[in-house]
C-alpha cells in the first residue's frame, strides 16, 4: 500500500510533538480517573460498615419504639 502524500514542508516536529503531548495528556487523564474511582471506592468501602451498623442501629430503635 502506498504512503498517504506528505507534502515535502510537512512539520514533522510539530507533529511529533503533537502526537506525544495528545498521548501525555490521554495518559494522564486515564490516570487520573482511575485514581479518582479508585480513592472513591476505597472511602465507599470504609464508609459503607458504619453506615451499615448506623441502619441496623436505627431498624432497632423503630422496631422498639
Amino acid at each position: 500500500p502506498m504512503l498517504p502524500y506528505l507534502p515535502v514542508e510537512f512539520d514533522w516536529e510539530n507533529f511529533l510533538a503533537t502526537t506525544l503531548l495528545d498521548a501525555l495528556g490521554n495518559t494522564i487523564m486515564c490516570a487520573l480517573a482511575g485514581l479518582v474511582i479508585a480513592v472513591t471506592l476505597i472511602i465507599h468501602k470504609l464508609l459503607t460498615p458504619q453506615q451499615d451498623k448506623f441502619t441496623k442501629q436505627q431498624l432497632t430503635a423503630i422496631s422498639k419504639g
